[in-house]
This record gives structure tokens, sequence and C-alpha cells, in this order.
């Protein structure tokens, strides 16, 4: 077992994410360790292309990490308590992509946890504090697939540049701006890489709710953050058993988790991890 000093575990937790990101066709890092920098650690770069030029740059990303030498890593959520300046100043810079990484005592084994941290979420976060020094936040572990990977910061990158503007401004509630006569609609962007589905981009990505307002110029971003999102279609497709139709169409509603198909009113399929579950009521 290797006693591993503050400096230690920056290093390793840094070079985890350094060599994380550069795995993906559509991002690139420039994360520096033992960073003086006051709430950051340094930036990921998202291109627009593989070929990574910078005529190809679509922006950047300002991104905070933090090691802890842990037993479990087993965990697909985990919380970190983050010092409330540090959000204040996420929020002021427009938002953050906020790392944990997982250390084993030796240094060998290593998990990455994100946070995406635009603005309205730090805003939501920060007006839950008190009197408190720091706000523990959850964080989700990083994928290992590399379009996931641009498709977190391609994501939180857009809901970054959507919400710039409304790091102090007053948030409506749908409720409110249907009481003044003002609502036109509401829209739940989601950008990413080979988002070929887009009800499962919505219920598999961090999304955030915009009101087009009568006379505004851009849809501005309600305070709200949606949880467990689900979404139902009506799928016009014939049903056979043993050559005999039995129904024209079904019902799917999907949720980040699982997917579930209903046949009539009394059969539902439920799919889950790739294994399906049948489920008949009567």
């Amino acid at each position: 077992c290797i006693n591993m000093d503050s400096n230690a575990i920056e290093t390793i937790a840094v070079n985890a994410v350094r060599d994380s990101i550069v795995t993906s066709d559509f991002l690139g890092q420039f994360i520096s360790d033992n960073d003086k920098e006051p709430s950051w650690d340094g930036f990921v770069y998202i291109y627009k292309d593989k070929s990574k030029k910078k005529s190809q740059l679509k922006g950047r990303l300002p991104v905070q990490v933090k090691g802890k030498v842990s037993k479990c890593f087993s965990k697909v959520e985990v919380s970190y308590p983050v010092s409330v300046c540090d959000l204040q100043n996420y929020l002021y810079d427009g938002g953050v992509v906020f790392f944990v990484v997982y250390i084993s005592r030796d240094g060998l084994t290593r998990k990455i946890y994100y946070a995406e941290l635009p603005p309205i979420k730090l805003r939501v976060t920060l007006n839950s504090v008190s009197s408190q020094k720091t706000k523990s936040i959850k964080l989700k572990e990083f994928p290992s697939d590399g379009d996931k990977k641009a498709t977190i910061f391609l994501n939180c990158y857009d809901n970054c540049q959507r919400q710039a503007s409304f790091t102090d401004a007053k948030l409506y509630s749908l409720e409110e701006l249907e009481q003044q006569g003002v609502l036109q609609g509401i829209t739940i962007p989601v950008s990413g890489v080979g988002l070929k589905d887009p009800q499962k981009a919505i219920v598999t990505n961090e999304v955030y709710v915009y009101a087009q307002i009568k006379g505004g110029a851009i849809p501005q971003p309600l305070e709200i953050i949606p949880q467990h999102l689900t979404t139902q279609e009506v799928v016009q497709q014939e049903i056979k058993i043993n050559g005999r139709p039995y129904y024209n169409s079904f019902i799917r509603v999907r949720s980040a988790k699982e997917t579930t198909i209903q046949i009539g009113a009394s059969l539902f399929i439920k799919v889950e991890d790739g294994k399906m579950k049948y489920n008949i009521r009567y």
C-alpha cells in the first residue's frame, strides 16, 4: 500500500481524465496537474469533426478535476462536496464540467465520475445553500465510449451557451408565463455525436427546458432540471401471431433505463439491460 500525498492524488486523477478524453475523436484536452488557478484545472476542446483542426473547433469547456482515495469502485453515482465559492465562480464563468476520480490505495485502479454544471444547474444548487461553505453535488460514472464522452461535452457546451445570458436574470416558471399570456412554446434541445434517435437522446442525456416568449429573441431557460424523463409514442405496425393479425399498433414508452412495449390493453413487454420481461394484466 502506497501513502500518497495530495499532489500525487491530483496528478493521478488528472492523468486519468486526460487519458480518457484523448480517446474521443471529437475532444482534446489542456488540463494541468497541480494547477494554481483558483477554481479550474484547464479546458476540454470540442471539435466539429475528427480532424481536430483548429479551424474545426466548436468551443471549449472549463473543467475541474478532484481525486479521492477509495476502496469502492462499483457505484454508478457518487456525491462530492464542492466549495460554495467554487460553485459561484463556475456560475459567473458560464459553467463547468466537474470530475472526481476514485483511486485505489496503490494508485493502480481508477474510476472517473463527472457532473455537468451549466448555469441553471449551478443556480438551482446555490439556491439551496444557506450558510455552509461546501455543497455536495451528484456525479455519474464517465462512459468509456468516445462518442458518449463527446456528447456529454457537446450537450453541456450548448446548454452553457444558451444559458450564459441568464446568470443573474429572473427566471420564470411555466405557470407564470402562461398567466402572463406570453408563452409561445417550449423546447428541450439535446446535442451530441451519433444521436440517431431523438427520443432516446432526450431520456439518456441531461436536458433543460427552454421557453419561447412573445417578443423574445432567444428561448429563455426555466429554473427546473427534468428528472427521470420518459417518452411515449404510438407505433403504427401490424402485430401477427401465427400469421394472423391481432393489432395494428402498439405503444412504446422509453426511459433512461428501460423500454416498455404495450400491446393492446393487457400485454406489457419490458426491455431492461437487453433482457425482456413479460407481464400480462387482466
